[in-house]
């Protein structure tokens, strides 16, 4: 684990989706951060991830225990679909093995790109400011210097996923 990104949303009493967003980027390389960020994880909030089982790794990789609720809002979308890409919907009047594997395959492909953080945001009418560089900010941290310190652009990649869970959150909740 790198870096972990948190958006704080303070509603507001007017009912308004949001009124703030506070993001904060902490380098996990700091084990001293860790206490920190722990006891942060325990207040009772609502966390929200999108497709948080990477998330947990990582608490988990480090030693942290994760937080009492979380929402993941690639689950959300994938449960909003209720299989309708089954692969097998693709093929029901043929028994050929590989059109199978290729329908399962492609339904495969098809559930992931329609379920990624882009393409949900596009749905909900999020901006996601990095949507052009995600796959190369993605591939920067693979090859990132173990000790090297972030780009400003790597740290607004990772605030900007938070931000778009973030905003993501109350619409799939109003949904």
């Amino acid at each position: 684990p790198l870096l972990a990104s948190l958006s704080f949303v303070e509603g507001s009493a007017s009912g308004q989706v949001e009124s703030l967003l506070y993001t904060f980027v902490v380098d996990l390389r700091v084990p001293e951060l860790w206490p920190v960020l722990q006891k942060i994880l325990q207040l009772p909030l609502m966390f929200a991830a999108h497709s948080g089982k990477h998330e947990l790794f990582c608490l988990w990789q480090l030693g942290l225990q994760e937080p009492r609720q979380i929402w993941d809002t690639f689950i959300h979308e994938k449960a909003l679909k209720l299989g309708r890409d089954y692969h097998r919907y693709r093929t029901a009047k043929s028994r050929n093995e590989l059109d199978e594997i290729k329908a399962k395959s492609e339904s495969l492909r098809e559930e992931e790109f329609g379920c990624s953080l882009i393409q949900t945001c596009l749905r909900h009418g999020i901006h996601y400011e990095m949507e052009g560089a995600k796959d190369r900010l993605q591939e920067s941290f693979l090859k990132h210097p173990e000790e090297a310190p972030f780009s400003e652009e790597q740290i607004r990649y990772a605030a900007e996923d938070a931000i778009a869970v973030a905003r993501l959150y109350p619409l799939q909740v109003l949904q």
